[in-house]
């Protein structure tokens, strides 16, 4: 779902870290209830990252597996 947020941050205001909530507050306040396309967009490189990180470490525990070889990636 983050990713799928990130990739519609056109329209969409996703966030991973709840740190930054005050950030989306001062947003909404500063635009009368809506986010500007900076924060949108700021926002959807956490989230894409966040989620990079995410299949990375899975990726890495199938890797670490006995018995189980790495898939070779198609370029």
């Amino acid at each position: 779902m983050l990713r799928s947020s990130a990739k519609n941050h056109k329209a969409v205001t996703v966030c991973v870290d709840p740190s930054r909530y005050g950030e989306i507050i001062a947003d909404m306040k500063k635009y009368d209830g809506a986010t500007s396309h900076a924060l949108r967009r700021s926002f959807a490189a956490a989230a894409f990252a966040a989620s990079a990180k995410y299949e990375s470490a899975i990726s890495s525990w199938f890797a670490s597996q006995p018995g189980l070889e790495a898939p070779a990636c198609a370029a």
